[in-house]
């Protein structure tokens, strides 16, 4: 049994290694397949369409415009700074690449219903498809500049800021200075939540999503800085120091 002070000093260590500051929603998906809405522990609830379509399968959900559910997660109102969604998405081929209604799938919500910091899917072709970003209108106003390939994870960063107004999005980044795109400035007071969206775009789109979280700080920032490990390098050495004073008594 391990001596008491040691266990302390191993749970700080677990805690500091953990924390992350401004984080409002941690979600993997992590679910019995079946419906999202409705499943054991799951905060999400049906904000359109027909309850229970969105379904949980090996610990992701996929939306298909043929579905019409909107589903809701919610999150402490904000007001104020900056406001940042990660989560990790993957395309399937259309096969057909016809079509110019390509509907939005995912966007910041609040009370009084306005629909903020839009991502869609803004045009598809055999060699991939773009993602756009739209502050509150049903068209992009700003598209990626390269195909993103089919069937492939990428990381989706999206924010939303009170002060100026802007959304912007980033595939992938390293850092909030990486390549982004980004809509046109709306005021907007508060926000609450988060929504994934399906709503009949042409051609269909089968989108499969991951890993959200929400945040007030850019996500992707969760790379220790140095002065980090240092701290970190020092609690496990007391830790160690415990563990093998415990076990030379």
């Amino acid at each position: 049994m391990k001596n008491k002070n040691t266990l302390s000093v191993l749970t700080a260590v677990a805690a500091f290694a953990g924390a992350t500051h401004g984080q409002l929603v941690v979600e993997s998906f992590n679910y019995p397949d079946g419906s999202l809405v409705g499943a054991l522990n799951s905060p999400w609830i049906t904000s359109g369409g027909t309850s229970g379509q969105v379904q949980v399968s090996s610990g992701a959900i996929t939306i298909n415009d043929s579905d019409t559910e909107d589903v809701a997660i919610g999150f402490g109102s904000q007001t104020s700074g900056e406001l940042f969604a990660s989560f990790e998405f993957s395309v399937a081929d259309p096969v057909s690449y016809t079509g110019v209604d390509f509907e939005y799938f995912a966007h910041f919500r609040n009370d009084a219903s306005a629909f903020i910091s839009r991502i869609d899917l803004a045009a598809f072709s055999a060699s991939g498809f773009r993602v756009g970003i739209s502050s509150n209108t049903s068209e992009a106003q700003s598209v990626w500049a390269t195909d993103l390939a089919y069937g492939t994870t990428y990381t989706a960063v999206l924010s939303y800021s009170f002060e100026t107004g802007s959304s912007t999005l980033w595939i992938d980044p390293v850092d909030r200075n990486s390549v982004n795109i980004v809509g046109t400035s709306l005021s907007v007071g508060e926000l609450d939540a988060f929504v994934f969206r399906q709503s009949g775009a042409t051609p269909d789109q089968s989108i499969t999503l991951d890993n959200l979280t929400i945040d007030t700080a850019f996500p992707v920032a969760a790379v220790p800085e140095p002065s980090t490990y240092a701290a970190l390098a020092g609690l496990c050495g007391i830790a160690f120091a415990c563990i093998r004073r415990r076990l030379r008594a």
